[in-house]
């Protein structure tokens, strides 16, 4: 079952899934595990679009709320606001005029202004995105045809999703060790920008030791199991059409 569902949901080289059971309470939960490299969509190709044709991002941008929508993860808003904090405490107590005091101040200010605001929380919304008119495509050979593509894939798959997924059951309480999975799809500004520095840091750390990333499902009814295989569903849905959405073409100058 747990191989059909994979293969179904996500595809012959998604995620593994299995059954387990708690450590605490013993109760049993349909396990995902995801692999630990990660493809990020670099929004810093909105503005091209957007230079491109302004109505096409507006769609793009519809795609990539309604894939957040449907499983609320860790964002790049998210990212912004603890770096933000966390740059803030040491520049509270590193001495004045170190090197370390200018390295920390030239970090929050980037974080202030280095991302135009138009681009800023786009995906903080609860409702589920309603997608504007789609443009007229652009020619078949234009890099951003790829993109009107995979908008209106989203557009149609996701006409199906109802709900978000529900919160999965706390990792810690079947496995010791989780990197929680929605860092594997952050929807980051650029390349090497603080941000994907920051990240790339912490996703390093946890892959140099071994940790998996892994989401747990608790099945405790029969009502229950058939939700989860809903989510399952969407869950290898959204997840399939992030990763599509990294390996789309980007003009060189968007920095993607």
């Amino acid at each position: 079952m747990c191989d059909e569902i994979r293969s179904e949901s996500f595809g012959k080289s998604g995620p593994l899934i299995e059954i387990g059971k708690s450590i605490s309470s013993q109760s049993c939960g349909l396990i995902v595990m995801y692999p630990i490299d990660c493809n990020a969509i670099f929004c810093n190709v909105l503005p091209a679009i957007g230079r491109a044709d302004p109505r096409l991002e507006a769609v793009v941008v519809a795609a990539l709320q309604i894939l957040t929508w449907v499983k609320p993860a860790y964002t790049y808003d998210d990212q912004i606001e603890r770096c933000l904090d966390l740059y803030e405490q040491d520049l509270h107590e590193v001495e004045a005029g170190s090197e370390d005091k200018k390295y920390f101040q030239e970090r929050l200010k980037w974080l202030q202004e280095g991302i135009p605001q138009k681009y800023r929380f786009l995906f903080r919304g609860r409702d589920k995105p309603v997608f504007p008119e789609t443009p007229p495509p652009p020619p078949k050979d234009s890099w951003l045809y790829g993109w009107r593509l995979w908008a209106e894939e989203v557009h149609k798959i996701s006409a199906k999703w109802t709900r978000p997924i529900r919160e999965e059951a706390p990792a810690g309480d079947y496995y010791d060790d989780n990197f929680h999975p929605e860092l594997l799809t952050p929807l980051l500004w650029s390349t090497s920008d603080p941000l994907v520095e920051a990240f790339d840091q912490e996703a390093q750390g946890y892959y140099e030791n071994s940790l998996g990333s892994k989401s747990v499902f608790p099945l405790k009814s029969a009502r229950q199991v058939s939700e989860v295989l809903t989510d399952l569903r969407y869950l290898g849905e959204c997840y399939r059409l992030h990763l599509k959405a990294s390996s789309l073409e980007r003009p060189l100058e968007s920095g993607g």
